[in-house]
């Protein structure tokens, strides 16, 4: 049997023995089997391994990343069994030691042994501190990815909401636009109305200058018609673009106000107190131009 083959058997039987010690704790009573497999495996002076065995580091960490694949605790019960099965080789050593008739060559070959696995478990400890450490990384490069995700999405989500707000916001201009523009159109007809019908007025009265007090009465009822039309255009446009004409008061819901003493006209008188004078003024006019009409 060549020398490649042998150590091949080996490894064999080393991976065996990894691949057990990784399944679960073993009890006491089991660790002398290992011993004895692990003395097969080291032990130069056994006649079926002749040659010198030398565990590869790189196999043992290939080893120990297989079986942490498929088992999480994998590395963690091996570290424990060998731990355990060196307490129990240890103490058989020293037993053999402290027997004069010990044989000597037995302590040697076991002492050998003893500190190959104590090797063996050096190995798979370091692979253990790396793997936790390459595992560490990793999952704070996850959490680093998950968190730029996470930020991502949101700023994806704020994007939309904001498109979708831009889009109704420029369909509700266009809609506030078309209404404005319509009803200034109609401000300036009824504006372009009264003052055609002022000059008629005036007009009538260079005509007809015993009939005075009649066109006054009219142009006045007019003149209200128009001012009072124009003020309530002039409200809805505030209204849409959400610009109050009105002035101040003591609250903004005049349903809401608790002042009792607050009744129709004097909230007018108020809030609009240039509509409220502007046709208190044209009352004024229209009633002294009826008393006048009366006395002629």
């Amino acid at each position: 049997m060549d020398i490649e083959r042998q150590m091949r058997m080996r490894e064999v039987e080393l991976n065996r023995i990894l691949d057990e010690l990784s399944d679960t704790l073993l009890e006491r009573s089991e660790l002398s089997y290992y011993i004895e497999r692990f003395m097969k495996i080291y032990n130069e002076e056994d006649h079926d391994y002749p040659y010198m065995f030398r565990q590869s580091y790189g196999t043992i960490s290939g080893k120990a990343l297989s079986l942490n694949d498929k088992n999480p605790n994998a590395i963690d019960h091996i570290c424990a069994n060998l731990s355990n099965i060196q307490e129990v080789f240890w103490e058989e050593i020293t037993r053999l030691s402290a027997d004069i008739s010990g044989n000597y060559l037995e302590i040697k070959e076991k002492g050998e042994v003893f500190n190959k696995i104590n090797r063996l478990l050096d190995h798979i400890s370091l692979e253990q501190i790396r793997i936790q450490l390459v595992y560490k990384k990793y999952e704070q490069k996850i959490e680093e990815i998950e968190e730029q995700a996470q930020k991502s999405l949101e700023t994806y989500r704020d994007a939309c909401k904001l498109s979708k707000e831009a889009i109704q916001a420029a369909s509700n201009i266009k809609m506030e636009v078309v209404t404005i523009l319509g009803i200034f159109a109609a401000i300036v007809l009824a504006f372009m109305g009264g003052i055609n019908f002022s000059s008629s007025t005036i007009e009538s009265i260079a005509k007809s200058p015993d009939h005075i007090c009649e066109i006054v009465v009219i142009a006045t009822i007019c003149g209200f018609v128009v001012f009072n039309t124009i003020f309530v255009l002039m409200h809805v446009v505030s209204k849409i673009v959400g610009k109050p004409i009105s002035e101040k008061c003591k609250t903004d819901d005049c349903n809401n106000c608790q002042d009792t003493s607050c009744w129709s006209l004097r909230r007018i008188r108020r809030k609009l107190p240039y509509v409220f004078w502007v046709n208190i003024m044209i009352l004024g006019i229209l009633l002294t131009a009826c008393f006048a009409a009366q006395l002629a």
